[in-house]
């Protein structure tokens, strides 16, 4: 019954198929050795023959009991994987454990164990790599007065670390852990839920992912941006438009802008291609400098710009950024020949509560720009509800509402 428990465990026996083994083949052994040494003195005592003459083969028949437990212990040894790395020692414990840290290290990784009784972490190395404590105590106690954990991710990192122990299966967060410098750096933290006898702990590994978060965000940037000017795509302002009707707050009112660069094909066919990029390039950085920090600027294509103001709640302060873009932008252009006067017409609209996507709100715009093209271009106009309403009612198959 003993052997049986000297069950093979990935071309091995298990540890304790191992010392049941070793036990049982030793008992059997001791036990026939006692026999065999009862039988030869019992012989002696009968007179069939002397001790003398028997104490050689006792010391024949223990000596091949020595061979023979030695053999059991050494055959049982390869089997299971002794200790030259492949299995495990005669302690029961694996010697892969005992290089995981290093491993891990090597490939970048930290190593971490997290009690969720004493609501303590244990890390196999400091994150830094300075001389920081490895085993942290009230670690989510303590998780809002952290200063190594950003404050935008301590929710998330809870709300991880409780999910994590209450929920199977392999979890992953990322967050900014603040370096000596107060620099953040992300990290990607690993994890899952273990019970190590009747205790529940988590463990995984934090890895740092820094490069490869800036190099996904310049890639994102890349797409996102036009090559030319720098300025966000059309794609980026729809997103954004989009966000803020779905999010807004009550009473929460924001402006889009449509511009276009007046009389921009003669311009450029005149000045000639290099001076057209030019002129564009020099348009993009003006919005910049013009328009609040927390505007939305974005190329539409070809000459055609446009901007959004999430903050821009009146027609009052729509008209004078709108006003004050359209002054600011005007400059002369020449390339020794000709010269031109850059000049812009733009249109804008304010969201209303109706609105629920992008194309609503830039329809209104475009309207408005070409009411600001038709009274001569260089100017600023913005929609008129109260107009357009007045024309609706008079010629309703327009439909614009």
């Amino acid at each position: 019954c003993a052997q049986r428990r000297a069950a093979t465990v990935k071309g091995g026996i298990s540890v304790r198929g191992k010392r049941a083994l070793i036990a049982s083949q030793t008992v059997i052994l001791l036990v026939s050795a006692v026999f065999a040494i009862f039988h030869i003195y019992t012989l002696a005592i009968r007179g069939r023959a002397s001790v003398e003459d028997l104490f050689p083969v006792a010391a024949a028949i223990s000596f091949a009991i020595i061979l023979a437990t030695c053999a059991v212990m050494f055959i049982a040894d390869k089997l299971s994987g002794g200790s030259d790395g492949k299995g495990t020692d005669e302690t029961g414990s694996d010697p892969m454990l005992e290089y995981l840290p290093m491993i891990m290290t090597k490939l970048g990784c930290i190593v971490f164990e997290y009690d969720c009784k004493d609501d303590s972490i244990r890390l196999s190395e400091s994150v830094d790599g300075k001389d920081s404590p490895l085993i942290i105590d009230g670690f989510l106690s303590s998780l809002e007065s952290n200063p190594r954990i950003h404050p935008s991710d301590v929710y998330r990192l809870r709300e991880f670390t409780v999910s994590t122990d209450s929920k199977d299966g392999l979890r992953t967060i990322e967050i900014r852990l603040a370096m000596d410098g107060g620099e953040y750096i992300w990290y990607s933290i690993k994890a899952f839920k273990v019970f190590i006898g009747e205790r529940s702990k988590v463990i995984g590994s934090i890895s740092n992912i820094h490069e490869m978060k800036e190099e996904r965000q310049r890639l994102i940037e890349k797409a996102n941006t036009d090559p030319l000017t720098g300025l966000y795509t059309r794609d980026v302002i729809r997103q954004k438009v989009n966000d803020f009707l779905m999010f807004r707050g009550e009473n929460e009112v924001g402006t889009l802008f449509h511009i276009d660069v007046d009389n921009f094909k003669e311009m450029n066919d005149l000045l000639g291609h290099t001076m057209g990029d030019k002129v564009l390039v020099d348009f993009a950085q003006s919005l910049r400098i013009a328009c609040p920090n927390n505007a939305v600027i974005c190329r539409m294509g070809g000459d055609e710009f446009a901007i959004f103001l999430p903050e821009c709640g009146s027609a009052e302060k729509a008209k004078e950024v709108g006003e004050y873009i359209v002054s600011s932008v005007q400059r002369t252009y020449s390339n020794n020949v000709n010269s031109r006067t850059l000049s812009i017409s733009m249109g804008a609209a304010l969201t209303c509560e109706s609105d629920t996507e992008f194309s609503q709100v830039y329809d209104r715009a475009d309207k408005a720009l070409s009411n600001a093209k038709a009274k001569g271009k260089s100017c600023f106009e913005i929609f008129d509800y109260v107009e357009e309403t007045r024309q609706y009612e008079t010629f309703p198959e327009w439909g614009i509402f």
